[in-house]
């Protein structure tokens, strides 16, 4: 078993980094990415495995060599990471299986791995044992503002010394990495999410008329958008009770949930129970987000707790679409009030219903906020997200890149502090 180092307010001396006898990294840097779980049951997939699709084959290959390895047992979404050539390797053990550290291990060395990037609580702790054990750099990425458990808490501050950077997906991310993993200030960083802004922006011409047409929108009606897992803290409850108060303002409003989870059967009953089986539809998992969105007229994200920086905010505003949103972490890196969309007071549903008959009733406001939205819709391009990750990992390694110059005074702006 491997001893856990003193914390880092402990006087003793650490123990000697073997990473120091190994020798630099060269190009490309070889990068493994550990992730506890592709998504969830039903083939779910979740925020971080949708980003990792489009990172994935936008690495240069001349930088950066990318292994993925998922701790728990295969998911069927691991057919979309074969077919962009990168099947992802899974361990296969349960949540907290221990015996995951010993053949993450083995993996690391059997690929010689420079850096570990890690993301999930399980991956943060049993990752950098492994780094620990194999020699090479360790990078936690936090994507959510969930504090941990006790446990993990206590194992996560004192894995702080072990860590070579921490990234957070938004600024509140990137202070709970400092407040509740113990990260010292100048090892923790920002590196805000990014998507393919163009595959929303430009959806299919027919898109907004044939999925109205497929859930049984008429085309005239103003439509409020939903996209995500149906989960408690998504708050899609706080929605639908907000939906007679919407319709008093808006007569003809539809809600559009896209999205499945153990919520959905819940707010179903909830929808009929306020006889709003006419103004409400239920469209499941979808994988057209793009032409989701060009079916809407706004988007609202009624979120409790527990965002990191929510990708259908960006995807929205990739659309010309306004959001009303609670304000949830990093939504307000997105969501800029009365610019791109509208702020609402937290868990404040007359409210919400207020913003969205706003955001459905006034066309100027509506066409205004449009515009805004594709102008700060540039902040969130993949390719510079990426970009950033390269230059992140060789950073980490210790490899100077062939334009080292370029972006890395803008890296360390966005670092927290």
């Amino acid at each position: 078993m491997i001893a856990l180092q003193p914390a880092a307010t402990d006087t003793r001396p650490p123990a000697p980094d073997r990473r120091a006898a190994r020798a630099s990294a060269t190009l490309p840097v070889r990068v493994m990415i550990v992730i506890d779980h592709l998504g969830f049951a039903g083939g779910v997939i979740h925020g971080p495995g949708r980003l990792l699709l489009e990172q994935l084959p936008r690495f240069d290959r001349s930088l950066v060599d990318p292994l993925l390895c998922v701790l728990r047992p295969h998911h069927p979404m691991a057919a979309r990471f074969e077919a962009i050539g990168f099947p992802p390797v899974f361990l296969g053990r349960s949540k907290w299986d221990p015996r995951a550290l010993a053949d993450l291990v083995r993996l690391v060395r059997r690929a010689r791995s420079d850096v570990l990037h890690l993301m999930g609580e399980k991956a943060m702790i049993l990752g950098r044992l492994a780094a620990r054990a194999a020699g090479c750099r360790a990078i936690i990425h936090l994507r959510d503002t969930k504090s941990p458990t006790p446990t993990v808490r206590f194992l996560a501050r004192r894995l702080a010394p072990w860590t070579d950077l921490a990234l957070g997906c938004a600024g509140p991310v990137t202070d709970l990495a400092v407040r509740d993993w113990a990260i010292p200030p100048h090892k923790a960083r920002t590196l805000l999410n990014g998507i393919d802004v163009d595959r929303f922006a430009n959806p299919a011409p027919d898109a907004r008329a044939r999925v109205r047409a497929e859930l049984r929108i008429p085309e005239s009606a103003p439509v409020v958008a939903v996209v995500g897992r149906m989960a408690p803290e998504k708050g899609h409850d706080i929605l639908i009770r907000s939906m007679p108060s919407l319709r008093l303002r808006c007569p003809d409003a539809v809600l559009l949930i896209a999205g499945d989870g153990p919520t959905r059967s819940a707010c179903e009953s909830l929808a009929r129970a306020l006889a709003l089986e006419g103004s409400v539809r239920f469209a499941g998992q979808r994988a057209d987000i793009p032409d989701i969105l060009a079916a809407a007229d706004a988007v609202a994200l009624p979120s409790r707790w527990g965002e990191g920086l929510p990708g259908v905010v960006i995807e929205a505003i990739a659309a010309g679409k306004p959001v009303a949103a609670f304000p949830v972490a990093g939504t307000v890196d997105v969501v800029v009030h009365e610019r791109t969309g509208l702020i609402v007071p937290q868990d404040d549903g007359p409210a919400m219903a207020a913003a969205l008959a706003r955001l459905l009733t006034d066309t100027d406001l509506r066409s205004r906020m449009a515009a805004a939205c594709r102008e700060h819709a540039r902040t969130f391009h993949i390719e510079e997200n990426v970009r950033r990750l390269e230059r992140i990992y060789l950073e980490v390694a210790g490899v100077a890149a062939p334009d080292a110059a370029s972006g890395d005074d803008d890296d360390r702006r966005r670092a927290h502090g």
